[in-house]
């Protein structure tokens, strides 16, 4: 039986695969794209049965059954929903700001490379990521520039 954690941060996961599986926005509408694109791969992420932190969930990385990384290279469309700040630590506590929404506190990378998301980055989106190593956005048109916030996370180092 899985832990009540677990189980939110299973509904976390299904909630951006959700959000960003083939749904259209204002990026795909511009580009005139009538077919958004499925995630390249999804293997995981479509069942319900498989533990989140078993390995078995593509692009997933989890450190204590808690999920650490998430990278999803040229998959993403429409915009992350509120609900991956589920997966921080301290849970229902975690609140989502700007179209990203801030990410989980303990989350160390995240890849989401020549996607589709749209919106802003704020500074909102980073504060306290003090474990934050890896982050690439590659190829999605943002609409602000980078967020000064960026420049404190002393483990950010690409």
């Amino acid at each position: 039986m899985m832990s009540n954690a677990k189980i939110i941060q299973c509904y976390a996961l299904y909630c951006i695969y959700d959000a960003t599986n083939q749904v259209p926005n204002v990026i795909t509408s511009a580009e005139g794209i009538v077919n958004v694109p499925r995630w390249i791969v999804a293997v995981g992420w479509e069942f319900n049965n498989i533990d989140q932190c078993s390995g078995k969930w593509f692009g997933v990385s989890c450190v204590k059954d808690q999920v650490t990384d998430i990278d999803q290279f040229s998959s993403f469309t429409g915009a992350s929903p509120p609900e991956g700040s589920l997966l921080a630590a301290d849970g229902p506590r975690s609140t989502g700001a700007g179209p990203l929404g801030r990410f989980p506190s303990n989350i160390q990378g995240f890849d989401s490379s020549f996607s589709f998301i749209s919106g802003g980055l704020t500074n909102a989106n980073f504060q306290g990521l003090k474990m934050l190593r890896f982050v690439s956005w590659d190829g999605n048109p943002y609409n602000s520039s980078v967020p000064t916030a960026l420049s404190g996370l002393q483990n950010l180092a690409f």
